[in-house]
């Protein structure tokens, strides 16, 4: 990501301005997009031999951040160079296969094992703290339903944009044409989760976030009509559907200029390099990077000490000053997204106030900022209705001879520190998030399993086809399509259709489909997450 500084012909060292002279700031800036490319596909042929476990795992992670937050495959210039990758031959790895969790024994489960609770146990039991398992949480809590939420780490909200990307299918007819591409998908792919869910249910999940949202005093913006237009930390420009208030200034619609700020010492964002990219497309924008004294007499500055210092007014006093005697009329002035975690649309308006112009933020490289607001905001009202929100518990297994009683589930295992603990309840939210989450697992010789309940995957290829041979292929790699199949109800299916457990329900990213490539990651988990949490039963 720290190439675009350094690109020659984009910016003027003392002004810190792109060059507008046309030719060679444009050509430069092109060639550094192509160079990218060309490194991400070289990476790739050294990777393809290895993706299994948590390599593939990484990988898919990987994909989030270069083609969903950055969307560096439709920045500007031709796909590749004449120094683009060659792939190497195939080759079949000989590494040995980590063996699959196995289930607790019943001599493991006499040791050290405490049990959470007795009797019936909780209500509900979330397994999985992304963005569906809180909304299932969350939905579930507000009806007065017994919940807990347990994860071993938090989810894709800390990597993603922080943005609710509902669909923004490729070669679209309009941008804007948001309800009729969601339509069209659901007429196409009936197993899709929006099939399952509808349109009216999926417009109720968004409705209902959004009031949560406006009422934590973090607004999230935005319609089922339309997607925004906004700009990648690259200058790519990345659809939407619900963004944070903090970021809608930057449309890409609107004709206002636009200054990106960068600062002193922080590699994660380089302003000129996107300002550059968006020149190009024709976008009126220009960059600059600033420091403060509070910057200076820092040892280091990344994106978390950029969002704590935002928090404070002084030193939102000291940027307002040094960006100052860059601002014109009608200016909108982008930052990279460090506005502040606990009141960043406060930080926003003292921002505008003090400059006189609009301001934005942009999106970036993980940790993510915005992903980490939406977190807190969900985990606060998940316990503000009474629910329990548990890290660092990882569920490892079920034994089918004791925790299943007439096809339901009466309890799961997790392990933390050096002892057991099983967490009875009455239903169970799987929510995992697949391949990205770490909820399916797979092997270098093709074996693939779900890590709790070892439920069947759909929509799985053959191993030898798991990968395409270029990682910004633009239909995707098939392995990422597998997932769990559900019905209408999101109870996991076996390959006849059958409900496998009465009481278990699976939910958002660990469902087949490609969502991250559809640009669907978030509308998929939040309307899913709520549609399950809100119907589940307490008995």
């Amino acid at each position: 990501s720290g190439g675009g500084d350094r690109v020659s012909g984009i910016r003027d060292q003392e002004t810190g301005s792109v060059d507008r002279a046309g030719g060679d700031g444009r050509r430069s800036v092109i060639k550094t997009n192509v160079a990218l490319r060309d490194f991400l596909e070289e990476r790739w042929k050294g990777l393809l031999p290895v993706l299994w476990g948590k390599q593939l795992q990484q990988e898919r992670l990987n994909e989030l951040i270069y083609i969903n937050v950055l969307n560096v495959e439709n920045l500007p210039g031709p796909a590749s160079s004449r120094l683009a990758a060659e792939a190497y031959a195939a080759t079949e790895s000989l590494t040995p296969s980590p063996p699959p969790p196995l289930p607790l024994s019943r001599r493991e489960r006499g040791r050290g094992v405490t049990a959470r609770s007795g009797g019936r146990g909780e209500g509900v039991i979330i397994i999985g703290a992304g963005l569906a398992g809180l909304t299932a949480g969350w939905q579930a809590a507000s009806r007065g339903l017994d919940t807990k939420v347990i994860a071993k780490g938090w989810g894709a909200t800390h990597w993603g944009a922080g943005c609710i990307d509902v669909l923004a299918t490729k070669g679209a007819d309009s941008p804007s044409a948001l309800r009729e591409n969601i339509e069209k998908l659901i007429a196409e792919n009936p197993h899709h989760p929006y099939a399952m869910i509808g349109l009216d249910k999926l417009a109720e999940a968004l409705r209902s976030f959004q009031d949560l949202c406006q009422a934590a005093g973090y607004p999230m913006l935005g319609s089922l009509e339309r997607n925004w237009l906004l700009p990648t930390a690259t200058g790519a420009t990345r659809p939407t559907c619900l963004a944070p208030k903090t970021m809608i200034a930057g449309d890409l619609r609107s004709s206002a200029p636009m200054l990106l700020v960068g600062f002193k010492r922080h590699h994660d964002f380089f302003p000129h390099f996107a300002a550059a990219n968006l020149e190009v497309q024709g976008i009126n924008a220009d960059a600059v990077i600033v420091s403060t004294p509070t910057l200076q007499a820092r040892r280091r500055v990344d994106t978390i000490s950029l969002t704590h210092l935002f928090d404070q007014s002084d030193f939102r006093a000291e940027v307002a000053a040094a960006i100052k005697p860059h601002c014109k009329k009608n200016l909108r002035i982008g930052f990279p997204a460090v506005l502040g975690l606990r009141n960043p649309l406060g930080a926003k308006q003292d921002l505008e106030s003090r400059l006189g112009c609009k301001v934005f933020e942009i999106p970036g490289l993980p940790p993510s900022v915005p992903g980490k607001r939406l977190h807190n905001l969900m985990v606060k009202a998940i316990q503000n209705a009474g629910g329990r929100v548990e890290n660092g518990t990882e569920v490892i297994a079920i034994s089918k001879e004791q925790e299943v009683e007439h096809e339901r589930i009466t309890a799961v295992w997790s392990q933390a520190a050096a002892r057991r603990v099983a967490h009875t309840g009455r239903n169970f939210i799987l929510a995992t998030g697949g391949i990205l989450g770490g909820g399916i697992h797979t092997t270098h010789n093709g074996h693939i399993h779900e890590v709790i309940f070892d439920l069947p995957i759909a929509n799985l290829p053959e191993s030898g086809s798991w990968m395409r041979r270029q990682f910004l292929h633009p239909r995707g790699h098939p392995i990422f399509r597998a997932g769990i199949s559900v019905n209408e109800k999101f109870e996991p299916t076996n390959a006849d259709g059958q409900i496998i457990y009465k009481n278990l329900f699976a939910i958002g990213n660990l469902l087949d489909g490609d969502f991250v490539r559809e640009r669907s990651l978030e509308g998929t988990a939040l309307a899913s997450g709520y549609l399950v949490g809100k119907g589940v039963n307490a008995a």
